[in-house]
C-alpha cells in the first residue's frame, strides 16, 4: 500500500515499484517497516526539501544524522553529495535496518552506523565536527541536545531540525539561538516544521 512519492529531485519508493523516473531523479528504496522513515511523514518530506534545497548552496563534506529511523535522509545526503555520512540511532533495529537500506540503494561506502542516545557515542566525538547535522526527532531532544549539536557543529555548519510542530518552532529556536545559531530557511507541512540553522 505504500504508494511512491515525488518530493523535489527524489523519488522515494518501496520495493515493489517497478517503474522508477528519469535518470535526473534521486531514487530511494525504503520499505515501510520496523524503523520510522518512508517519506511519507510531513517531517521527512520537509528534510528532503531542505536538504536540496542545501544541494543547490554548497557542499557538505561530513554528514551526521542523529535518529536515523530507516536512514531515508542519510541516504539522501549520501546521494546528493557523495560525502561522509555518520547515521546514529537509539533503537539497534533502526541501526540493522538503516543497514540493510544503504546496501539496498548503494550507498554503503559513504555511510557508516551506529547506536547512539543523542551525541552520546563515541564514534561521535570521533568524527567530530559535522558541516551538517540532521536531526528528525522530536521537540523537547531537540531542545535537549541543542548545546550538544554545537559543540559537534563545524564552523560554518549548518543543521536540518524536525520532528516539531510548528507551535513548538519558538521553543526549538530559543533553544539554538543561546549557542549563536540563527534560522535560515523554514519549511513546513499541515501542522509539522523544519528548521534549517547555523
Amino acid at each position: 500500500d505504500f504508494p511512491p512519492l515525488s518530493i523535489g529531485r527524489f523519488f522515494v519508493h518501496g520495493s515493489h515499484v517497478e517503474e522508477l523516473p528519469n535518470s535526473s531523479s534521486i531514487s530511494i528504496q525504503v520499505d515501510a517497516g520496523a524503523a520510522f522513515g518512508s517519506g511519507e511523514h510531513g517531517t521527512t518530506r520537509c528534510c528532503l526539501e531542505a536538504l536540496e534545497w542545501l544541494a543547490k548552496q554548497r557542499s557538505f563534506p561530513k554528514v551526521l544524522d542523529v535518529g536515523t529511523g530507516s536512514g531515508i535522509l542519510a541516504i539522501a545526503a549520501a546521494k546528493l553529495w557523495k560525502t561522509d555520512v555518520l547515521a546514529v540511532d537509539l533503537d539497534p533495529v533502526s541501526v540493522k535496518v538503516t543497514s540493510e537500506n544503504n546496501k539496498t540503494n548503494q550507498v554503503q561506502k559513504f555511510i557508516k552506523t551506529g547506536v547512539s542516545d543523542g551525541y552520546s557515542a563515541m564514534q561521535i566525538k570521533r568524527s567530530a565536527p559535522y558541516d551538517l547535522i540532521i536531526a528528525n526527532i522530536l521537540a523537547r531532544p531537540l531542545i535537549i541536545f541543542a548545546p550538544h549539536l554545537k559543540q559537534n557543529l563545524a564552523a560554518g555548519g549548518v543543521a536540518v531540525l524536525s520532528g516539531l510542530l510548528i507551535s513548538q518552532e519558538k521553543q526549538v529556536l530559543a533553544a539554538h539561538r543561546v549557542h549563536g545559531l540563527s534560522l535560515k530557511k523554514k519549511f513546513t507541512n499541515q501542522d509539522w516544521c523544519t528548521l534549517v540553522i547555523g
